[in-house]
């Protein structure tokens, strides 16, 4: 009997040893960038911990737009294969209570410019909420939104934004003040993708010595248990 309690112990430290290694899985596109009108948008991933933390960066330094594009006032982009389970905001420009981040949404024009459900579950988007009318664009500085992102499943190997980033500008008043930017549509907005950097598995570490120890321990009570049942 004894020997049977210490096979289950070991059986169930193994379990709970390899439950605790990450799966590999395939890795989005790292980088993404928007210019419009002097503004720049970067996208920027990598795995922490198994959550996938996207940064969202903003800089208005050079901004030649209108006074009537005087906000941003959403922010969203897609993934091709990602399926998304989860997405948390953890840091935003004034704070990330002023903007509401959702996953399934998109940028939408409706009575008000925001994040619309309808962006299928390997969207991200987020738009203001806070009491201003947007993050005004005579802001400066590097701003950055952070995002963390759990997902469901990838279903490809080759992670891509689908439809690239998109940004929306509005005007004093609420109303979208130029067409949505977004990568490869028609109009002055351009994005390009870091060359250097493709997709890629992420690693699965090593177990420790710990973890090494227990996984010997628990094949030695099996091949003792094979060898009882074997005489």
């Amino acid at each position: 009997m004894k020997g049977k309690k210490i096979d289950y112990v070991l059986a169930l430290a193994l379990v709970a040893v390899c439950g605790r290694m990450p799966v590999s899985q395939a890795m989005p596109i790292n980088e993404d960038t928007l210019n419009y009108q002097g503004a720049i948008f970067t996208l920027e991933g990598e795995w922490v911990d198994a959550i996938y933390r996207m940064t969202y960066w903003a800089n208005f330094e050079n901004f030649t737009g209108t006074n009537d594009q005087s906000y941003l006032k959403a922010l969203d982009w897609k993934w091709e294969g990602g399926h998304i389970s989860t997405v948390s905001l953890l840091e935003a420009p004034g704070g990330a209570g002023d903007w509401l981040a959702q996953t399934s949404h998109q940028i939408g024009v409706g009575e008000s410019v925001g994040c619309e459900i309808g962006g299928g579950s390997n969207a991200v988007c987020t738009d203001f909420v806070g009491s201003e009318s947007g993050l005004s664009t005579a802001t400066e500085g590097d701003l950055r939104w952070v995002f963390e992102i759990s997902f469901k499943h990838i279903s490809q190997v080759d992670v891509y934004l689908r439809d690239g980033l998109r940004a929306a500008y509005i005007n004093d008043s609420g109303s979208l003040a130029a067409p949505i930017l977004s990568c490869g549509a028609a109009g002055e907005a351009t994005c390009a993708s870091d060359p250097n950097i493709t997709p890629a598995s992420a690693s699965v570490p090593v177990p420790g010595v710990p973890a090494l120890l227990i996984i010997g321990l628990a094949g030695m009570s099996l091949c003792r248990k094979y060898r009882t049942y074997s005489t």
